[in-house]
């Protein structure tokens, strides 16, 4: 949890973040203060957190697909609208925990971005903000096709970027 609260205070004083009365609220255009090639790996490690959400027929799905983008230690946050246990997850472990046995509840599954919203990045920490597609048919022919919004925080470590914070909500409204 540092690590947002030290992102919160690096944006604001980067100039990310208007503080009205009310809250902060991000200025409504991308800003990165980091090189070319760190927005690539930002980036690519989305690409990577999405495409870890496939599931092929007969596959077996498991968390370690996540392992090269989410950040795995107990810091880790999710406020998940498609779990059907809780929506705050709290920690790798637990995140992990719900999502091994719930995509193999899927005989196929995929998560893909239909829309990049915006993208902020300041020093070793970034949020990117996405409209996403999920689809997918369940074991009993069930499919599942919804808009959703997906918001990832990132950290930057010695091995890339690694999600820190996953925020998912459905009802995506023109």
């Amino acid at each position: 949890m540092n690590h947002l609260l030290r992102f919160v205070s690096s944006c604001a004083l980067a100039g990310l973040f208007l503080l009205p009365t009310t809250g902060c609220v991000f200025v409504a255009h991308d800003d990165h203060s980091g090189s070319r090639e760190d927005l690539a790996g930002l980036n690519a490690a989305k690409a990577a957190f999405l495409g870890a959400w496939t599931k092929a027929p007969g596959e077996t799905w498991t968390p370690a697909k996540l392992d090269t983008t989410l950040d795995g230690s107990e810091d880790f946050l999710s406020f998940d609208a498609m779990s059907q246990e809780k929506t705050v997850v709290r920690g790798h472990d637990a995140y992990t925990a719900i999502w091994g046995p719930g995509m193999n509840q899927f005989t196929t599954a995929r998560l893909s971005e239909t829309e990049a919203v915006r993208t902020w990045s300041h020093g070793d920490l970034a949020v990117t903000c996405s409209l996403v597609r999920i689809e997918g048919t369940l074991g009993d022919g069930t499919k599942l096709d919804m808009a959703g919004h997906l918001t990832l925080a990132w950290k930057h470590t010695r091995t890339g970027w690694r999600a820190v914070h996953e925020h998912m909500s459905l009802g995506v409204k023109p």
